[in-house]
C-alpha cells in the first residue's frame, strides 16, 4: 500500500521520513489512526530489521521520526459469566472442549490449537503453553496447574484420542485445527446463544476480571496466569511448578467448580439421548 501510495518502487536508503508521514495522512483519513498507527509500527520493524541484515546497505530507520496519531481506547467488552455459560451450552462437544480448555488456562486460542500431548502431564498436574515471544521469534514455554475440570476434560479426550496424531485438538484425518478453521465458532455460538457477541481473547479477560474481583488473587498472581511477564530461559525448562500457579488453579476450579459441573452433565446427557449432533 505503501509503495502503491509514492507510486515508484525506490532503494530502501532512498525512502524519506516525508513519504511516510503523508502515506500515513492518508491512510488516517481513509482508514482512521488506528490503521495508520498499525502500518507506522510494520514499516518501522521492517526497516529496524533491514538495519540488522548483513545484506542490506541501510543506516537510518526513516520511520524513527514519524510520530503516531492519537487513539481513543474503547473498553475491551467482558461477557458476563451468563454470557459465558450460555456459549458453552450452545456449543458442541469438541467446541466445548476447546473452549473450557481455553477458559481454565485463560489463553490464547494460538496457544490451545497448538497444543499436543507431549504439552499435557496428568501424573505431575501441569499443562505447557508456547508462546512465540515477539522479539527473536522464538518459542517460550510456560507451566500451568490444571483445575480439576481441565483435568478431566483433556483426560477423557485423551481416553478417545486419535493415537496416530500428536495434536490434542485435530480433525478426523488427525490434522491439527488452525484458526481458520475455528475463525467463525465465537459468532457463531453466540448468535445461537443469543448473547452479545464476544470472541476467544474475551474469554481471557474474563477469567482476568472474575479473579480480580474475587480480591482471592493478587495481581501478580493473576500477571502469572496470563503470562504477561517475561520468564528467563531457566524458568522456561523448569519441571516444577510454582505454587503460586497451584493456588491460582485451585481458585479458578473453586469459582466454577459448580457452574461447569451442570454445563458438562447437561451436554453429556445431549450426547447419551442422540439429541446432540
Amino acid at each position: 500500500m505503501f509503495l502503491s501510495f509514492i507510486g515508484q518502487d525506490p532503494n530502501a536508503e532512498e525512502i524519506s521520513a516525508g513519504q511516510i508521514a503523508d502515506y500515513l495522512t492518508d491512510r488516517m483519513k481513509g482508514s482512521g489512526n488506528t490503521a495508520a498507527n498499525r502500518d507506522l509500527r510494520d514499516l518501522k520493524a521492517l526497516f529496524n530489521w533491514a538495519i540488522k541484515q548483513k545484506d542490506f546497505v541501510l543506516n537510518e530507520n526513516p520511520c524513527e521520526g514519524v510520530e503516531k496519531y492519537p487513539e481513543n481506547m474503547k473498553p475491551k467488552y467482558v461477557p458476563p459469566a451468563e454470557d459465558v455459560a450460555k456459549v458453552l451450552m450452545a456449543a458442541g462437544q469438541e467446541d466445548m472442549d476447546l473452549l473450557l480448555v481455553l477458559y481454565h488456562c485463560a489463553a490464547r486460542i494460538g496457544e490451545i490449537l497448538q497444543l499436543t500431548w507431549e504439552d499435557v502431564n496428568f501424573e505431575k498436574g501441569w499443562i505447557a503453553l508456547k508462546t512465540r515471544k515477539r522479539k527473536g521469534g522464538n518459542f517460550s514455554e510456560d507451566k500451568l496447574a490444571m483445575t480439576k475440570t481441565l483435568f478431566a476434560v483433556l483426560k477423557r479426550r485423551w481416553d478417545k484420542r486419535n493415537k496416530f496424531s500428536p495434536w490434542v485438538f485435530c480433525n478426523e484425518e488427525g490434522n491439527r485445527f488452525k484458526y481458520s478453521n475455528k475463525r467463525n465458532l465465537m459468532r457463531n455460538l453466540c448468535r445461537k446463544a443469543g448473547v452479545k457477541q464476544f470472541g476467544f481473547h474475551a474469554i481471557r479477560h474474563h477469567v482476568a476480571s472474575l479473579l480480580a474481583d474475587s480480591e482471592k488473587a493478587g495481581i501478580g498472581q493473576i500477571q502469572k496466569l496470563l503470562r504477561h511477564k517475561r520468564t528467563s530461559t531457566t524458568d522456561n525448562y523448569i519441571n516444577s511448578l510454582d505454587p503460586q500457579a497451584k493456588l491460582v488453579a485451585d481458585l479458578l476450579d473453586d469459582m466454577t467448580h459448580t457452574e461447569m459441573d451442570i454445563i458438562i452433565e447437561n451436554q453429556e446427557q445431549r450426547v447419551r439421548s442422540g439429541v446432540h449432533q
